[in-house]
């Protein structure tokens, strides 16, 4: 999954523009929906929503079944905290099991607010380069440690994904997937050498950045596209739209 991230956000549309542009349009949506208060939060968690998917799939063109498939595990923690949210435990007449009464009252908010932050916190993953994004923030004042750790935590993601594929591919050759048992077996396997091989790796890379005279500071690729004043004076207004229509209509009960 996190190869068709990196894929996706630096073959869509919006992967050559700079980053303050995504930033502007995807954490900007996210405030809105953060700061909006309980009797506007279904108007502007729904605007909010709409323009981030809008952006996404319209016009920056990231695939929708990635986007989807993005969207659905989150998607299924929520629905399941719903639902204990949702069912009361009723002793007055015995054990049973039933709706709360201020159910509706109680999951809408953190529904919408999720879902609307989801379409906002994917878009941006998808559509900028984590390199990109990273260089950016260094520009803006983010301590170094910060981004460089950021960085490495993001590329030991890719070394524990790249050792996982290779070890179920090295046990499926030996037909190690057979069967209940040999799967159980073949996935202990898995989880045992992953520790030391993921130590081992790290410790080349470690010994690869000595090699290379590394002096605590770790430098990035960045596309070179400058920021549109224009586009960004657009995405502020399409939010300010978004927030003031928000603010505008009819209060949640």
């Amino acid at each position: 999954m996190i190869r068709a991230i990196d894929i996706a956000a630096r073959g869509n549309r919006w992967a050559g523009r700079h980053p303050a542009e995504k930033m502007v349009l995807y954490l900007g949506g996210l405030a809105i929906v953060m700061a909006a208060p309980r009797a506007h939060l279904p108007a502007a968690g729904i605007g909010v929503g709409i323009v981030a998917v809008i952006a996404s799939l319209c016009l920056a063109r990231v695939p929708t079944r990635l986007y989807l498939g993005l969207v659905a595990v989150p998607t299924g923690f929520l629905l399941t905290s719903v639902a204990t949210l949702a069912v009361s435990l009723d002793w007055s007449d015995g054990w049973r099991l039933a709706l709360a009464p201020d159910a509706w009252a109680t999951i809408w908010p953190p529904c919408v607010r999720v879902l609307a932050t989801l379409a906002c916190l994917i878009g941006l993953a998808t559509t900028t380069p984590v390199s990109d994004l990273l260089a950016f923030l260094g520009r803006v004042g983010v301590p170094a440690f910060l981004t460089d750790l950021a960085l490495m935590i993001y590329r030991q993601i890719w070394v524990t994904a790249e050792i996982v594929e290779r070890s179920i591919a090295a046990q499926r050759a030996r037909l190690g997937f057979g069967g209940y048992r040999g799967t159980l077996r073949s996935l202990g396997i898995v989880a045992a050498t992953l520790f030391p091989r993921l130590l081992a790796r790290s410790h080349r890379l470690e010994l690869g950045l000595a090699a290379r005279n590394f002096g605590g500071r770790l430098a990035f690729l960045e596309s070179g596209a400058a920021a549109s004043p224009a586009r960004i004076a657009v995405t502020g207004l399409v939010l300010a739209a978004t927030a003031l229509a928000a603010a505008l209509l009819p209060v949640a009960p």
